[in-house]
């Protein structure tokens, strides 16, 4: 509904183009009597209250269709508003801008149209998680004491109650999985009750405790710390073998430094190879930052 007002408005802003265009190139007099001054002014005041009503109920309600119809609303009330104008211009000066004004306003309407149907557009295919949704999210994962961590959160928000994620939680491998999976199908059905979410949880099992992993996983904290600040690693897992050892993992990448995943690695070899004897694999994965939230 919100796409279709859209297109409504787009439409409207290209046929008051075409005519301010005409009224350029034929300019006639604007006939205001002032029974229509009333009449247009009582409409401005009608459209304004409709503009504000409509904002606050779409908002109170996250309807993009009502949002929509305000800008409509917005809309009329600033062409109207441009009549008058011109009108007034013209009276007084004698300059015929009618067709100038009009000229103006299709365009404010053709953009605020297009703008719109952006708007509209984006739940329809699918668009990410507000900061608010994710918040909530987050607060609900770490009210559970079995959740250690949380990685890869990824929100389709298609409107309320048509909201599908999915996410990983990091889980100390001591406790018992069927205890996890519980704990998971809980936390799954608090989000969906509190929050309209269908999330479906990856469990991660972690080693907690090890003092060798633990020391590793400092070392490759304080190397990322060093390089940016803003680094973050999930998913650490230590492979032993006989001839070498795999350190596996993800970091957290922004976007900035999409180019900087070579120099990342080398000054993590760098580090192990000064602390560590034996050969130490790194087994990386580079994330998105927009996906994970911690």
């Amino acid at each position: 509904s919100g796409l279709a007002v859209a297109g409504m408005v787009v439409v409207i802003g290209f046929e008051l183009g075409k005519t301010a265009v005409e009224k350029i190139l034929a300019p006639t007099a604007v006939n205001l009597t002032p029974l229509l001054f009333i009449i247009l002014i009582g409409s401005m005041a009608v459209k304004l209250w409709l503009c504000l009503f409509n904002t606050r109920l779409g908002k109170y309600i996250d309807s993009s269709t009502l949002l929509a119809t305000a800008a409509d609303s917005r809309n009329d009330v600033i062409s109207t508003g441009a009549v008058l104008i011109a009108a007034v211009v013209e009276k007084f000066s004698g300059w015929q801008v009618d067709g100038y004004m009009g000229l103006a306003v299709a365009g404010f309407i053709l953009y605020s149209g297009v703008m719109l149907a952006k708007e509209t557009i984006s739940p329809l295919l699918g668009e990410a998680a507000s900061p608010g949704l994710q918040k909530q999210i987050v607060a609900i994962l770490e009210k559970e004491p079995t959740v250690l961590g949380y990685h890869d959160l990824m929100v389709h928000d298609y409107g309320p109650g048509q909201r599908f994620g999915s996410l990983h939680v990091e889980m100390s491998q001591e406790i018992d999985p069927l205890f996890c999976h519980e704990r998971i199908d809980d936390l799954e059905r608090e989000c969906l009750e509190i929050l309209g979410v269908h999330l479906v949880i990856h469990y991660d099992p972690v080693v907690v405790g090890d003092p060798e992993i633990e020391e590793r996983k400092a070392l490759i904290a304080g190397v990322l710390a060093e390089f940016d600040s803003r680094l973050r690693f999930h998913d650490f897992r230590m492979v032993r073998g006989q001839g070498h050892t795999n350190l596996i993992f993800d970091i957290v990448l922004p976007t900035d430094l999409h180019n900087e995943k070579k120099n990342i690695k080398n000054a993590l070899e760098n580090a192990l190879t000064a602390n560590y004897q034996g050969r130490t694999y790194l087994v990386i994965t580079f994330d998105v930052e927009n996906f994970n939230l911690y």
